[in-house]
């Protein structure tokens, strides 16, 4: 999934960039006849025109040529550009800059309408546009992307920092947890199992890291009767209370003539050893057996902790009739 990701990632990063890249290349010339003045001192019968030629792309428009209605005679009458020529109906320009424009007054005589007025714009490049108002001339379309792309990129980001923190905190969180149940290892390699439910509840930080509410003491078998001993310590300000028997792991074999310890009582900083026994039945295989353990330190429950005798040398040697030992 995470090659997917890089795989569209790096796609639509080339999309970006190519159509980046056509925007800034991008000809971008437009004509506008904003003014027609049907009044001036300088001629009766004719108009004062005004044009302007726009460069919004981002290279330079060569040989520009504005050409009119041949049926009427011009005269140049002002110009903001130095470089204007008027060859009788077309107006030239060698050159416009980047991202300009340049404004031209005009006389025409002859008949003169604002409607059938209809002059064109191209270059050595470019057909240009002809449009009838100034809100019509775009900006530069390398502009324009590049602020949708930052917006976009906003956009994008506001979703993806979120989660990429989240996913950040929760992998912190993850090396935080596994580190921490590595320093329980010992009560693993011991036959304990479910202990993130101790290792992350508040009565754990009354004991050492080397410390365990329950501790193995000895185990022994006795033709099917088979039997647990521990040694419950609290050492937090609240009364413990221990349950403890034998169970079997889904599909396994019942167990009976249990001998079980229930809410046995534990006071502050005391230590107290209670015994748990089964008949262990011929068809159960010893992996399936295991001692359910809870704890209960004044109103918190902790459940789910489980001791596996074949998973602790010293109670497997029992289990299999062999002669036992104490605590490993």
């Amino acid at each position: 999934m995470e090659i997917v990701e890089k795989i569209g990632i790096a796609i639509a990063g080339a999309m970006i960039a190519a159509l980046v890249i056509y925007a800034f290349r991008v000809r971008q010339l437009y004509l506008l006849v904003p003014k027609m003045f049907g009044y001036s001192t300088l001629t009766e019968k004719g108009k004062i025109l005004e044009l302007r030629a726009f460069n919004r792309g981002r290279s330079m428009e060569e040989e520009v040529h504005i050409d009119m209605p041949p049926a009427l005679s011009y005269e140049l009458i002002a110009s903001d550009h130095p470089d204007v020529l008027l060859q009788k109906n077309k107006l030239v320009l060698s050159r416009v800059s980047p991202q300009s424009e340049v404004s031209i007054v005009l006389m025409a005589e002859g008949a003169i309408e604002a409607e059938s007025f209809s002059p064109t714009i191209n270059s050595k490049t470019t057909k240009g546009k002809v449009v009838k108002k100034q809100e019509e001339v775009p900006p530069n379309a390398g502009i324009v992307v590049m602020s949708v792309g930052a917006f976009v990129l906003f956009i994008g980001l506001m979703f993806i920092i979120p989660s990429k923190w989240l996913d950040y905190q929760k992998e912190q969180k993850e090396a935080e947890k596994r580190e921490i149940l590595g320093r329980y290892a010992f009560l693993e390699q011991a036959g304990w199992r479910g202990l993130d439910h101790y290792i992350f509840s508040e009565a754990r930080r009354s004991y050492s890291e080397i410390e365990f509410p329950m501790l193995f003491s000895s185990a022994r078998r006795k033709g099917d009767n088979f039997e647990v001993q521990f040694l419950a310590t609290n050492k937090t300000a609240a009364p413990l209370s221990v349950t403890a028997y034998f169970d079997t792991e889904k599909g396994g074999v019942s167990v009976e003539g249990k001998k079980s310890a229930f809410d046995v009582s534990v006071p502050p900083m005391q230590s107290i050893p209670l015994v748990v026994s089964t008949e262990i039945p011929r068809k159960l295989a010893a992996e399936k057996l295991f001692v359910t353990i809870s704890f209960k330190f004044g109103e918190e429950q902790l459940w789910g902790l489980r001791f596996y005798p074949s998973l602790n040398k010293a109670a497997n040697n029992a289990l299999q009739g062999t002669p036992a030992s104490g605590r490993p």
